[in-house]
């Protein structure tokens, strides 16, 4: 049997909650029920920003990662339609049953534990946390979501983990809760809640801790974008139940299976009153936030608002403790994320007093002294009281905050930016979406972007006990044409990492983008931030130095550069135009003039292996061909179909025989072949699923063997085949976004 190439792939989903934002209100006056699409927003976006210096934490990032997802997976009306990727999720697991055989068979490889920093040896993060939920007697055993990871388990506190959700056609979890008297009994909400990340399909149960999943009365189609955000099971009589999603709070008194809408608003989140889970309390999201309460179960919602100004209100997050079961604390987040105040309720949400105002200090920005306006209150929010001390709150938004006096006066017991030198806060990485206290051990826990925390003393210290955790979100990668176990990883929030052997450093901060290690010398590595900053290091990542083209201005999101194969000092990026060096990174020039559009820019780039003056560059519409090292130019575009171009793979014998991969949802047109250099162009798709293909791999030495990494995993064919065949073995229902 001839012997099974080694792929390495990258998975990733990364989308944004397109609601409350500030610069929604340059959203354009609506002359219809139609909603709005995605040009309508990146048009408001772009209006609110222009002329405005970017700053950390006011939402900027969260838009362009969204921005980037969303542009390849619309359609034509510039709408997303996430219920084809649903349907075709079965058809990946049909042609399962005619896959390439034992060879088909996917590893893991890492981070299996959280990464440190290459310099300055603190952890940094292995991925978003978004839920957390206890077992109701037994202290060591705990659930976690993530928005794009599943639901994960441990039994032994933390040190290790299993995941309970790989098989399901969605993995994005938005809340878990868990039968008060069988812990067997365990619900999930589906989708995530704080960035939209994966559409939900409603409400799944488990009545064997996990193992298997089936779904409950509220089901939705995945086309409807629903989200679960917040999961409530009545203590004192199981079979009630509450679900706060995006299109409303729904309710059943049968386990699940049949569910009534009471409220019709965004509910983002819900609190039992401790001693009295017939009175409950919710709160909506968006445009003048509010808080519902009901005094009989849930049947009927009032207002519940007086003392706090809605007016302002986007975003509101409850905390309750069994000290004292009347009292409830509410952090409000404003219009532009940052703090609008902190309120306390004594007859559970009867009125309202504001105990902290944001004009004094602000929670949610980085700054450690609380200094600035805005935030990502609408992103990151979570508040918790302590069960044994009435004035011991906590608050996340980008760091933890603490308060001993009932929320009078705060100190920041975390801040996740350790390399500035600003602040002596224990390191805990940012944006925090949960606290919770453990109902048996008092340990206080947190779910952020880096993974989940725990604190023993009242947030003094704290220990990140993410590792086992497979959740990282990756954008690229870069693997060593010598070394197989030499491989740099580009990640969302959490930098670029590089494995060596089995051991995982981040070697630079930030968002990891596009990354290369030089074929000839394995110290020298390059690696990418956000719009082709490029850095280059020559000691294996402990410096760096900034080899970014001078003058070729922002490149997309991901923007592409790649290596001559033959001479690693040439090397090739893409921003609006080609740019190309001869010396390493040293000196730059422009090799192409293709005349894009203002905000038109270059998405992908290839080299022929076996001639390399013939270079391949993309953006979104059109292809260019060069066959003499970039001097001129040739649109070959040709008869490609008018869907936005993702990746290009070129034949290791033939400079002329390439492949180009398509996203978008229109069956028929995802992957194209030309053996002309482009002349011409074969649609080479047959029987792939209708989904978003992201990339292309070339084997080498094979008989013209090439892999497509889709929206719901890998496929491969060969010349001697009509069809495609998934190539699926072992691996998890992910978005696949780069294989080498």
């Amino acid at each position: 049997m001839r012997k099974a190439p080694l792929l390495i792939f990258v998975l990733f989903l990364n989308t944004f909650l397109l609601d409350a934002q500030p610069w929604m209100e340059y959203l354009p006056k609506k002359k219809s029920d139609a909603p709005y699409n995605f040009y309508d927003y990146q048009r408001a976006f772009n209006t609110y920003w222009e002329g405005r210096d970017y700053e950390r934490g006011k939402g900027h990032k969260p838009f362009r990662r969204w921005e980037w997802f969303m542009e390849t997976r619309i359609d034509e009306k510039g709408y997303y339609r996430p219920g084809q990727l649903w349907e075709a999720s079965k058809y990946r697991y049909d042609l399962g049953k005619k896959s390439k055989g034992s060879e088909a068979s996917w590893t893991y490889i890492g981070p299996d534990s959280v990464p440190l920093s290459l310099v300055g040896d603190y952890p940094i993060g292995l991925g978003r946390i978004d839920a957390i939920a206890f077992h109701p007697t037994d202290s060591n055993t705990y659930w976690i979501g993530a928005p794009t990871g599943g639901l994960w388990k441990t039994t032994d506190n933390g040190r290790t983990w299993r995941v309970l959700t790989d098989t399901l056609p969605t993995i994005g979890i938005g809340d878990i809760a868990i039968h008060p008297t069988n812990p067997n009994t365990i619900y999930i909400g589906t989708g995530d809640r704080d960035a939209f990340d994966l559409d939900g399909i409603g409400v799944l149960k488990s009545i064997d801790g996990g193992e298997t999943w089936e779904p409950t009365g509220l089901s939705f189609p995945m086309s409807n974008e629903n989200t679960v955000n917040r999961l409530l099971i009545n203590p004192n009589s199981p079979l009630t139940m509450l679900a706060g999603t995006n299109k409303g709070l729904y309710r059943a008194t049968d386990g699940g299976n049949n569910w009534t809408r009471i409220l019709t608003n965004h509910i983002k989140d819900m609190t039992f009153k401790p001693d009295d889970p017939s009175q409950i309390l919710a709160t909506s999201y968006g445009t003048q936030a509010k808080i519902y309460r009901s005094l009989d179960g849930g049947l009927n919602f009032t207002e519940s608002v007086s003392g706090i100004p809605t007016a302002d209100a986007r975003r509101i997050a409850l905390a309750v403790t069994p000290v004292n079961s009347d009292v409830v604390y509410a952090l409000v987040a404003n219009t532009d994320g940052g703090l609008l105040g902190v309120y306390r309720s004594i007859n559970f949400g009867g009125n309202w007093q504001q105990v902290f105002s944001g004009t004094s200090k602000n929670l949610l920005v980085t700054d450690p002294d609380g200094q600035g306006t805005g935030g990502q209150g609408w992103y990151d929010l979570s508040i918790a009281v302590s069960p044994l001390n009435l004035g011991e709150v906590y608050v996340g938004g980008i760091n933890l905050w603490k308060s001993t006096n009932g929320g009078n006066n705060w100190e920041l017991i975390s801040f996740g930016y350790p390399q500035w030198g600003i602040s002596d806060a224990p390191y805990v990485h940012v944006d925090h979406h949960i606290l919770r206290f453990h109902p048996i051990t008092g340990a206080l826990y947190c779910g952020n972007d880096g993974g989940i925390y725990r604190s023993y003393d009242k947030g003094a210290s704290w220990q990140d006990i993410s590792d086992g955790l497979r959740n990282l979100q990756i954008y690229r990668i870069g693997s060593s044409a010598t070394n197989p176990r030499l491989v740099i990883t580009g990640s969302q929030d959490n930098g670029s990492f590089l494995i060596r052997g089995d051991r995982w450093r981040e070697i630079l901060g930030g968002d990891g983008m596009e990354s290369i290690i030089d074929y000839s010398d394995t110290s020298v590595l390059y690696a990418s931030f956000q719009y082709g900053r490029i850095g280059k290091s020559f000691n294996g990542g402990y410096n760096w130095y900034n080899v970014t083209p001078a003058n070729a201005g922002d490149g997309a999101w991901v923007t592409p550069y790649i290596m001559h194969p033959s001479d690693p000092e040439i090397l090739y990026a893409g921003y609006s135009d080609v740019y190309k060096t001869v010396n390493g990174g040293a000196a730059w020039t422009r090799v192409s003039q293709l005349n894009l559009a203002s905000t038109e820019r270059l998405h992908s780039l290839a080299i022929s292996p076996s001639h390399p003056s013939y270079v391949y560059a993309a953006s979104r519409r059109n292809i260019w061909k060069s066959t003499n090292g970039g001097q001129n130019w040739e649109n070959v575009t040709g008869n490609l179909p008018i869907q936005p171009i993702t990746y290009i793979a070129v034949s290791q014998y033939d400079p002329h025989t390439l492949w180009v991969t398509f996203s978008a949802y229109a069956g028929g047109n995802k992957v194209f072949y030309t053996e002309d250099g482009g002349q011409s162009w074969e649609n080479y798709t047959a029987n792939l699923p209708n989904v978003p293909v992201n990339c292309i791999v070339y084997e080498n030495n094979s008989n013209h063997a090439i892999y497509a990494g889709t929206d719901i995993g890998v496929f491969y064919r060969n010349r001697g085949m009509d069809e495609w065949v998934a190539f699926n073995d072992q691996l998890p229902n992910v978005i696949v976004n780069e294989m080498e």
